[in-house]
């Protein structure tokens, strides 16, 4: 006769349980079943982590804030109070920050943003050097915009000179100067502000030169500079970047931008509008809200920007009526499809010419 199996505690306590076998619901199958549900939800902490601390190699853009600029800005040095206007200038954001595993997996349901290539944010820098070349482009972009507004006015404009910032890669020019070599005079006279050279230069050919005198570090060079053609570019340039230096204006005025912690240069077209609109009489905004990008230099010439899509996007949210942008962005700002007046400009004098208002630059303070 052969033996029964012997009886475990657990199966004793199990009716009907016999020759070893085990019952669903038993305490050991509960204990495997505790076991993998412990398993699966470790996995999931650790996948959610992972997916935190992944360092991808994108930035994700989308629409920022935007803010009412009148609340930046402060002049002093006038006889009389500042214009109070109906509208308000709106100063346009993005928002922009690294991505993890969760920002890549958000951004293919969130059609307002979009993942970019680091080097095509920062270029090779850090972060930190990102931040910092940010912020030094706001100081400049409030240099420049306060100098735009009040040579629009009319206010005379001095300065030691013209900058060279950048050099065209196709440009003739590319082996005769560099980067802060300083431009200061022109066919034997004397520039000091980009506004001189402007004039000067317009109406030169294909192949036609110019003489200027630059100063590099102290040392006077003799430069013969030719106009060439390239695809960029709808006439003859030089191919160099300019900027002014030590500019000064001849007022009592002062000005002071307020700006916590945006970065960029992409406000000095909106600095220059609204420092307009508290100095003169005339409300530019028409008492309407009027978003604003676009960069700026010294004698009010407008340049392109990034994120133009996303800007719209964010001052269509926060109820803009009509929005300026550099010309060169127009098209990429309408594809945003938001249902707001969007407008293109080249100059401080346009950017007025859309506000439709009385006021223009003075034609002194202007190229020919």
């Amino acid at each position: 006769m052969a033996e029964e199996p012997v009886k475990t505690k657990e199966q004793r306590n199990v009716p009907g349980a016999s020759k070893g076998t085990f019952r669903r619901g038993t305490p050991a199958t509960l204990k495997s079943r505790g076991r993998n549900i412990f398993g699966a939800v470790g996995v999931l902490f650790f996948l959610a982590l992972f997916l935190y601390i992944l360092d991808l190699p994108y930035y994700a853009m989308g629409p920022g804030p935007t803010r009412h600029v009148d609340d930046l800005i402060q002049i002093s040095g006038l006889d009389s109070g500042l214009h109070e206007s109906e509208g308000k200038f709106l100063l346009t954001t993005v928002s922009l920050k690294p991505v993890n595993g969760y920002d890549w997996i958000a951004s293919y349901f969130d059609s307002d943003q979009i993942l970019l290539d680091r080097d095509q944010v920062i270029g090779g820098r850090t972060s930190e050097e990102f931040e910092r070349d940010n912020a030094l482009d706001m100081v400049i972009s409030k240099e420049k915009a306060s100098t735009a507004a009040l040579f629009c006015t009319g206010v005379p404009l001095q300065g030691k000179g013209i900058r060279v910032e950048g050099i065209d890669s196709t440009s003739p020019a590319r082996t005769l100067l560099w980067p802060g070599d300083v431009i200061v005079s022109v066919e034997g006279e004397q520039v000091v502000v980009p506004s001189e050279l402007i004039k000067r230069l317009q109406g030169k050919k294909v192949g036609e030169t110019v003489n200027v005198e630059v100063n590099r570090n102290g040392v006077l060079l003799e430069r013969e500079l030719e106009f060439y053609h390239p695809e960029t570019s709808d006439h003859p340039i030089l191919g160099i970047r300019l900027g002014a230096v030590e500019v000064e204006l001849e007022t009592d005025l002062e000005i002071d931008i307020v700006t916590d912690n945006i970065g960029g240069p992409s406000a000095g077209l909106v600095y220059a509008l609204t420092i307009l609109d508290l100095l003169l009489p005339e409300d530019l905004t028409g008492g309407r809200i009027v978003a604003v990008t676009g960069t700026i230099d010294e004698i009010g010439k407008v340049g392109p920007i990034g994120g133009v899509e996303q800007k719209a996007r964010g001052v269509a949210r926060d109820g803009a009526e009509l929005f300026i942008v550099p010309q060169e962005n127009l098209e990429e700002a309408k594809k945003s499809e938001v249902d707001i007046e969007i407008v293109g400009v080249g100059t401080l004098n346009e950017a007025l010419d859309a506000l439709d208002v009385a006021f223009s630059c003075s034609s002194s303070a202007l190229p020919e």
